[in-house]
């Protein structure tokens, strides 16, 4: 099994637990049990940290190592937290004490903790973070992440007729996504796609949707969706036209269609509901807005902690 490191901040101090994986239930491969319902209302959000050995700088002990560690979009991912968890009511002598600043102390503690107690795999490294806000305060998961779609030219997706009841907060449980996404699976495919009931693609079960029309205009869906850190920032740095299309008007016009999220990047997809791309699976269309997006994001350089 492998070492999850856990730490717990409350409004008055923090603890820090180093406990294996096993004990925690797992679903999807989700860190917490999204199954249980919580006795207090929380919020979560979920990125990468970008970890690098750094040959530059020196030890202050013998036998450590001095790493740097980023992050694409810590900020928005902190601000989303932060709103999220006043919207639902979160205490709030919490959210006095946890702010973002202060919430970057803790995760800076915190990987510096998992980093000099985890035998990492290689001198780069990404570290999968996992911020809960409650009444109780800040919980901090930390695992190393492993990408099960980096390895694919793409993924298959099939449409799933559900909604999340409050799609604009990321909170837990999260009973919908966690079942569209299962669902998914046993059936072989990769990503549930949400249809609500008038048959609007809103979103992944843990994703957002993009797709590129056949004059190569690129659109995503604009209302009763997740606010996706990736999403705002492909937004905010491509020309996207936010719109509310069918799932038939998706399958008759799009000629490309990808996922977006905060922790396997922009992934194309081959297949949905029927829908195929015209893009061989064996190969990298360099010609397609997707790489065009992907390439952009992978120059990406993310926030300093």
């Amino acid at each position: 099994m492998k070492t999850l490191d856990v730490g717990i901040y409350s409004a008055g101090g923090g603890s820090r637990t180093l406990i294996q994986s096993g004990q925690i239930l797992k679903r999807d491969d989700r860190l917490f049990d999204v199954e249980q319902a919580r006795e207090h209302p929380t919020v979560f959000t979920t990125f990468l940290a970008r970890v690098n050995r750094d040959p530059k700088q020196t030890p202050q002990k013998e036998d450590t190592q001095v790493w740097s560690k980023s992050v694409i979009g810590l900020s928005l991912h902190l601000n989303r937290i932060i709103e999220n968890a006043r919207i639902l009511g979160v205490d709030r002598t919490v959210l006095q004490a946890l702010t973002q600043e202060q919430i970057r102390k803790y995760l800076s503690v915190e990987l510096e903790h998992f980093l000099s107690h985890t035998e990492v795999s290689a001198t780069k490294t990404k570290i999968r973070v996992r911020l809960l806000m409650s009444n109780h305060g800040l919980e901090i998961f930390l695992d190393e992440y492993q990408n099960n779609w980096e390895d694919l030219c793409g993924v298959s997706a099939v449409a799933a007729s559900v909604t999340r009841p409050t799609p604009a907060l990321k909170t837990v449980p999260s009973h919908e996504s966690c079942n569209a996404r299962k669902a998914a699976i046993s059936l072989g495919v990769d990503e549930a796609i949400l249809v609500d009931s008038e048959g609007i693609v809103r979103e992944g079960a843990w994703t957002n949707i993009f797709w590129v029309d056949d004059r190569g205009r690129l659109f995503t869906t604009k209302h009763k969706v997740l606010p996706g850190i990736m999403r705002a920032l492909i937004v905010g740095h491509f020309a996207v036209n936010l719109e509310d299309w069918t799932l038939t008007q998706i399958k008759q016009s799009a000629r490309e269609i990808f996922l977006t999220q905060s922790t396997s990047g922009i992934t194309p997809v081959l297949q949905f509901d029927g829908w195929r791309s015209g893009q061989e699976s064996h190969q990298t269309n360099l010609d397609s807005v997707t790489e065009k997006i992907r390439s952009w994001y992978n120059g990406l350089i993310g926030e300093l902690i």
